[in-house]
């Protein structure tokens, strides 16, 4: 007798097949299965588990009808990073991710997701600006206090954080207890300094994500594409990153970061 507690029944199932072999009886799969890929699945939820209300499936048969039936069960609880230098499009991935996830409540009224952002990003109110010019509606909460905003931020079922590293510490109880509520979080941010640092908490945030895209940008000493992962700033009396864009600072890959191309660059850009 084998107990399936995602299932909730109990079933023999060498006496429901009357062999030793099996095959899963979804019609469009037919895989052999052995003895530890044998999963069962109801036909009707309401019903009891009778032999004629089962059938037999292979995991990945099993799970996709589970998941058709709960559609949020592959992303609840699950935090997405999306990292990379400055004008890698980081904030552009995440709104791709955003828009993926949140077409599951487009008839939904108030819609359960949320875009947010700190208040240092003061380039666009309501708005977050990207590099593009391209305009996302923000919800702008207290970078040094966002867990004030908790109350708030847990009425929904997708969370953005956008330019998490200006976040404080409390951003990780944020993160956390969306997280343990079911949420689909998505962070984006810088993940170095402009000295190549350590930037506030972003190591953090990627130490718990389920899935990091580190993203690369177009080199501005050497121009190759997808090459610079690293951001510097024209004013070197200012190490860190704050908001704003190529009047204040630039991508610069591994080779050219220190050498001859960076040295030209600097030199026709003042």
């Amino acid at each position: 007798m084998s107990r399936f507690p995602s299932l909730g029944f109990n079933i023999d199932y060498k006496y429901l097949c009357g062999r030793d072999n099996y095959t899963c009886q979804n019609t469009k799969c037919n895989a052999d299965l052995a003895d530890f890929q044998v999963y069962f699945r109801k036909l009707d939820e309401t019903k009891s588990d009778i032999e004629s209300n089962i059938v037999l499936s292979c995991r990945d048969c099993a799970t996709a009808a589970i998941d058709f039936k709960h559609p949020l069960r592959e992303f609840s609880g699950r935090l997405i990073v999306v990292t990379g230098p400055m004008f890698s499009q980081k904030s552009t991935i995440t709104r791709a991710f955003y828009n993926k996830y949140r077409v599951l409540y487009k008839d939904q009224e108030p819609a359960p997701f949320i875009w947010v952002k700190p208040e240092i990003d003061d380039r666009k109110q309501g708005f977050t600006k990207t590099h593009d010019e391209d305009l996302i509606e923000a919800y702008t909460i207290d970078a040094k206090r966002p867990d004030l905003f908790l109350s708030e931020l847990e009425k929904y079922n997708i969370v953005a954080f956008d330019e998490a590293q200006f976040y404080s510490e409390r951003i990780l109880f944020v993160i956390q207890h969306l997280l343990k509520k079911g949420c689909l979080v998505i962070a984006n941010g810088l993940k170095l300094t402009a000295k190549r640092d350590l930037f506030g908490v972003m190591h953090y945030i990627m130490a718990e994500a389920d899935e990091i895209y580190s993203l690369k940008s177009v080199c501005n000493t050497c121009q190759l594409v997808d090459y610079a992962t690293r951001t510097k700033s024209f004013n070197l009396n200012s190490p860190s990153v704050s908001i704003g864009g190529l009047e204040q600072y630039y991508a610069v890959c591994p080779t050219c970061d220190g050498g001859e191309n960076e040295k030209e660059f600097l030199k026709k850009s003042f």
